[in-house]
């Protein structure tokens, strides 16, 4: 005897179709609370660039804007997917589209224009574009400032650990092996 199954072989309707369809759907996007900050990102224009200077004399007079964060602003805390990677704000950008700087506002709209009228002077930097370039013996550096010895936690990835296996625990519970080495060289390393 067959059992009777829910929704294998059947047609199922989207979830929340009809609400997305007919635009009564609210997204996270649509809430708009009392007192609530809107907050735009100024991204870098640039691959690989160290700020020199943010002028945000401009932005911070137009009424609405309640606060603008830079490099200078903020704790050099590690973070990203590792939580060991970058720091949120960094004096070095380090591709196109890197964060500059974060303005909180009122409106949507002021944070825009106040993203606008922020001027960024900066030293642009040689940048890697791909590997075959970055992999030259004369390939300039693709991060100029690592972060500090005592601000990697152990299994950080960085250069000076090259050659070597590093281990940790997922949240699945399954450990994890990463070999870091030249990948051009290393052809016959033994722990690849």
């Amino acid at each position: 005897m067959r059992q009777e199954l829910f929704t294998v072989g059947k047609p199922v309707p989207p979830i929340y179709g009809i609400e997305k369809a007919t635009g009564t759907l609210r997204f996270p996007a649509d809430v708009n609370l009392p007192n609530m900050l809107w907050m735009k990102i100024l991204r870098s224009p640039h691959a690989h660039a160290k700020i020199l200077d943010v002028d945000a004399a401009a932005a911070q007079k137009l009424p609405g804007v309640v606060a603008i964060l830079t490099h200078n602003d903020v704790p050099r805390v590690l973070f990203g997917p590792y939580q060991n990677e970058i720091y949120p704000l960094d004096e070095e950008v380090r591709f196109v589209g890197d964060t500059v700087a974060a303005v909180a506002a009122e409106d949507w709209n002021v944070a825009e224009e106040a993203v606008r009228a922020i001027r960024v002077t900066y030293h642009v930097l040689p940048a890697i574009h791909d590997a075959e370039s970055g992999a030259k013996p004369d390939a300039p550096d693709a991060v100029l400032n690592y972060p500090e010895a005592q601000e990697i936690k152990a299994g950080d990835i960085r250069p000076e650990t090259s050659g070597t296996a590093h281990w940790w625990q997922n949240l699945g519970n399954k450990t994890v092996i990463l070999f870091v080495g030249d990948v051009l060289h290393d052809k016959n390393d033994k722990n690849m």
